[in-house]
């Protein structure tokens, strides 16, 4: 939606909105991965605590960027290779998405780590849990390199599409919600 509305107050509430979600799902990942090896993080206060209290204040400042331009200074029309309007971000911007990538890669760890010491069916499942997270790393390592062209939220639905049909295949070939 962001990339398709035209400029304006639509196209920036919607960069908004999917700069809130787009950011949980690293986390969520993390939260995934350590539930996935039965380390039970929602067992753990502080880490829950810490991982809200962080979003929290992420979306409230995201939200109200409108109002004081902490998280995007502007808004710009980039024109190539498509039109969109993208948010000009702020060194805030740039602190603030450092746990959401720290938490990509801490849940890729775990998995690799899984992945080296699972055994039969859950050796299988963890293959394609790990390959089905890494496109989107790979499209966020390329996007970050400048190698992707256009927005952001674009390329992550490329490696988005790999992640749902490798990792629906785990849950479906392997039943990933039935073992114990």
């Amino acid at each position: 939606g962001h990339v398709l509305a035209p400029a304006g107050v639509l196209a920036q509430s919607l960069l908004l909105s999917h700069t809130v979600v787009g950011v949980a799902i690293p986390v969520l990942l993390f939260v995934f991965a350590l539930t996935y090896v039965d380390v039970h993080p929602l067992e753990r206060p502080v880490l829950t605590g810490g991982i809200a209290v962080w979003f929290v204040l992420l979306a409230v400042l995201v939200v109200g960027n409108p109002v004081h331009e902490l998280v995007f200074t502007d808004y710009v029309m980039v024109t190539e290779p498509f039109s969109y309007q993208a948010g000009v971000e702020t060194d805030l911007f740039g602190a603030l998405m450092l746990l959401p990538t720290l938490s990509y890669l801490a849940g890729m760890a775990v998995l690799g780590y899984r992945l080296l010491t699972g055994a039969g069916v859950s050796r299988l499942q963890t293959v394609a849990l790990f390959a089905g997270f890494t496109p989107p790393l790979l499209v966020l390592l390329a996007f970050g390199a400048g190698v992707l062209p256009g927005p952001l939220n674009g390329a992550l639905v490329i490696g988005s599409t790999w992640s749902l049909a490798l990792v629906g295949w785990a849950v479906f070939r392997y039943q990933l919600f039935d073992l114990v």
